[in-house]
């Protein structure tokens, strides 16, 4: 072993011990402190900064624009227009203004590494608007935080989450876009011209959605859509299995790499059939095909679908 390899391993324990004893001192004091990095020292203490602000009267305003770091952001009904946020030990400064008709709010980041953190206080963001209120644009951005939007109306929703989930309950829109990276999708009472869902680790789970065109595409996580309307979808997903339940319009194409397909369709609409599976059986109505059925593609309603590893059935339900 080299001297260089001898002195890494050295540091390597060092920095190793150093943090072991940190974590020690953390719970010495009652595990309410953070250890933390600051202007080049290493800090133990409370630094328990808390920036609080709540404002239940501001302008009103049709566009929204949230770009938040490290806190959930909420949307909810309320009898005006308002915001209220809270963050505790914090390297972000919070900062909204309205302008033009449009509410945006913001963080300014400033140096911060936090060793251990024992505060278990949420950040929040929450934007309080009108029952009734129609918005045009709205796009929340978020980093480690969740996204929850309530009983909204607007012409269109953009929505980003990177490591929290997104839950969307009873809205109106003509366009509802959702990505999420490491956090499930969840949503509710949707009605959109357009509804596009992408998630990169995270299940995506839909009921009662009504809509002309319907995309859902997932990486690593399951696509489970019950009591959908649409009169054409675009379902894909890499690794989890696809399962939808509704009334499906025109092309429906589904594509699993690693998953099964099982579909339930509203009786009374006659349907087009092309399937191919790899490495799965098709079952059309309880009947047991092998890898390939295709049958009345001259129709315009049809499903197209491709399995590369599971299974295939399609049902009927009233």
């Amino acid at each position: 072993m080299g001297k260089f390899t001898k002195k890494f391993f050295t540091v390597i324990a060092i920095l190793f011990t150093v943090g072991i004893i940190l974590v020690i001192i953390g719970f010495l004091f009652g595990a309410k402190s953070n250890i933390f990095f600051k202007e080049g020292q290493i800090m133990i203490g409370d630094n328990n900064n808390t920036i609080y602000n709540k404002e239940m009267n501001l302008t009103s305003f049709n566009d929204i624009s949230l770009d938040v770091k490290n806190a959930n952001v909420y949307i909810i009904n309320s009898d005006s227009f308002g915001i209220e946020y809270s963050y505790t030990n914090s390297h972000s400064e919070p900062n909204y203004f309205i302008e033009d008709n449009k509410l945006t709010f913001k963080e300014e980041t400033h140096f911060f590494i936090s060793l251990l953190n024992f505060n278990f206080k949420e950040n929040f963001v929450k934007i309080y608007i009108p029952k009734d209120s129609n918005f045009n644009n709205v796009t929340i951005e978020n980093k480690n935080g969740k996204i929850e939007i309530a009983n909204m109306n607007a012409k269109d929703i953009f929505v980003d989450s990177f490591n929290g989930g997104i839950t969307m309950n009873n809205l109106t829109t003509e366009t509802n876009r959702v990505s999420s990276k490491n956090g499930a999708i969840t949503l509710r009472n949707i009605h959109a011209n357009k509804i596009q869902m992408v998630s990169s680790n995270g299940k995506i789970e839909c009921d009662t959605l009504t809509t002309d065109y319907l995309k859902a595409d997932s990486s690593n996580g399951a696509i489970l859509l019950s009591t959908i309307t649409s009169n054409g979808s675009d379902i894909s997903s890499s690794n989890g299995r696809i399962e939808l339940s509704g009334t499906f319009k025109n092309i429906t194409n589904l594509k699993s790499s690693n998953g099964k397909i099982h579909v339930k369709n509203s009786i009374g609409l006659e349907h087009g059939y092309d399937i191919k599976s790899s490495n799965g059986s098709i079952y059309i109505s309880g009947e047991k095909y092998k890898d390939t059925y295709v049958s009345n593609t001259q129709r315009s309603n049809q499903f197209k679908i491709t399995s590369r590893n599971g299974s295939v059935t399609i049902d009927s339900i009233q």
